[in-house]
């Protein structure tokens, strides 16, 4: 009876963490929209929809916390909800991360960015986008065949970050304009980071699974 308890509460706490995935993901997908659009209300929204993710963080762990305390577990689920409360963090710094692009859009008013830089950083975008979806995937069905298409993104996005701060500080137009383009293309790295850190969590649960 214990033991059932406990896989109903592990299940439980897969799907609010996969719902909290969806939130940081929908406000990754609303920031970079607002960027393409230059939509300084919807960067408005996407700042106040971060404190939803962070409440998401608090609720989680503290379940967790219960359900370590009260269940005691051991062996996987232990591993799992220890990695569940490392994945709450990166979930919670992809909102936060959302939150600084949405913050540069609107301190980069009254200037505007070239589509020339804005294409650079969605393509940036589709990728960390890819990445969080492929996370929240992974992290949830344990597939560690999503976390090697994770790692080869980072790369990517890695090499995209690289060529986007060349580019914009060789012809940005605007100081003030390729200091915030700048802040942009950072979050945008650490994202693809945050995700990484997330498919690292599905190869401890899952490789410690099978040994």
């Amino acid at each position: 009876m214990q033991r059932s308890m406990l896989a109903e509460k592990v299940a439980h706490l897969h799907r609010e963490l996969h719902q909290m995935g969806m939130e940081s993901l929908q406000s990754l997908k609303s920031t970079l929209i607002a960027i393409d659009d230059e939509d300084m209300e919807r960067s408005k929204q996407v700042i106040e929809r971060d404190a939803t993710i962070n409440q998401y963080e608090l609720s989680i762990n503290d379940a967790i916390v219960e359900v370590l305390v009260t269940q005691q577990p051991v062996a996987t689920d232990l591993r799992t909800l220890t990695a569940m409360m490392k994945v709450t963090a990166d979930y919670e710094r992809l909102g936060d991360l959302s939150v600084e692009i949405a913050k540069s859009n609107l301190h980069r008013a009254p200037f505007h960015f070239s589509d020339y830089e804005k294409g650079i950083l969605l393509e940036m975008g589709e990728y960390c986008i890819a990445m969080a979806e492929e996370a929240m995937e992974a992290f949830h069905d344990l597939d560690l065949e999503r976390v090697v298409r994770i790692e080869q993104s980072d790369v990517v996005v890695d090499d995209l970050y690289g060529r986007a701060i060349r580019e914009f500080i060789l012809n940005g137009h605007d100081e003030r304009a390729v200091i915030q383009l700048a802040y942009i293309a950072r979050s945008l790295e650490r994202i693809g980071d945050h995700c990484t850190n997330i498919a690292e969590q599905v190869m401890y649960v899952k490789k410690r699974c099978t040994l």
